[in-house]
């Protein structure tokens, strides 16, 4: 779940009915009342999974976790508290469940879009490089890189130097360091972890 940048809306993404659940927030009261869903696409990717908000455009992303995996560019509407879907992009055209979509994050710079892809044979395991759009937020695909296997999470530091991946059926972590200028990720080191690592996070410690 995420609270809108304004903090006036929470919004849930939901995979199965593909919709992205939209409850205007009262802050005074904690309370939520129950908004028009934005609907996911019919064709292409859908069941949108992870959402996260650009930080100065009005603009969301979401992971779209099956049924030809990918990622979808929403419109967020401020004044109505809603959103609306402006762009999907499947990064497969697999339909079985096989390969599926999970996480996603911008870089520090807002300059690149990462979202994690697995595959359930141990052959496509990736994650996905798109260039944003400094005008409208938009998607073009950059490149397509082997990572550790299930890559169920996986995060940036604060600086945007570097990826980490976690291998949630290899119990691996995975090191990347990303090139600013063009997106690209090579790797540099990896560790082995304790079992099934679902989920991965960098602190900035002052």
């Amino acid at each position: 779940m995420r609270f809108s940048p304004d903090n006036k809306t929470l919004f849930v993404p939901a995979t199965g009915p593909n919709k992205i659940f939209q409850l205007a927030f009262d802050t005074n009261s904690g309370n939520v009342t129950k908004l028009e869903s934005a609907l996911g696409p019919t064709q292409g990717a859908a069941q949108p999974r992870h959402l996260i908000f650009h930080p100065t455009l009005n603009v969301a992303y979401s992971t779209q976790e099956r049924i030809k995996p990918g990622v979808a560019v929403w419109q967020w509407l401020p004044n109505k508290g809603g959103l609306v879907l402006k762009q999907t992009l499947t990064s497969s055209n697999d339909v079985t469940g096989r390969i599926t979509t999970a996480d996603l994050h911008l870089s520090p710079d807002k300059r690149f879009l990462y979202i994690s892809s697995r595959d359930k044979q141990k052959q496509l395991d990736q994650i996905i490089a798109y260039k944003v759009n400094v005008i409208d937020g938009s998607l073009t695909l950059v490149k397509e890189f082997p990572v550790e296997h299930f890559p169920r999470s996986f995060s940036l530091n604060k600086t945007g130097d570097y990826l980490y991946v976690a291998g949630q059926r290899d119990n691996k972590l995975g090191v990347y360091k990303i090139d600013q200028s063009t997106g690209n990720l090579t790797k540099v080191v990896q560790y082995k972890t304790g079992t099934n690592p679902i989920w991965v996070e960098t602190l900035m410690i002052n």
